[in-house]
């Protein structure tokens, strides 16, 4: 693998862990345990550079989203 695609994949790995990380955080401030332990799996395939399960778990991020807001519209109701 040529070092610049290589850098090109850390680099990547370095924003999931970036994106995962601001999850947490929004998840830590909202209680919202579910969003916490998607961001912490997403943070942990990003580490061991598990790409399969990361495409396949960002794929999951917008229905994870619709879910809460679907919740919270509930709650709100």
């Amino acid at each position: 693998m040529p070092i610049w695609q290589e850098m090109n994949s850390v680099m990547e790995m370095d924003v999931l862990e970036e994106f995962a990380e601001k999850v947490i955080k929004l998840g830590n401030t909202y209680h919202i345990q579910s969003l916490i332990l998607y961001a912490e799996s997403v943070r942990e395939l990003a580490q061991t550079f598990d790409i399969k399960n990361i495409e396949e778990s960002l794929k999951a991020f917008p229905t994870i989203i619709e879910e809460l807001k679907g919740t919270l519209n509930r709650a709100h109701s």
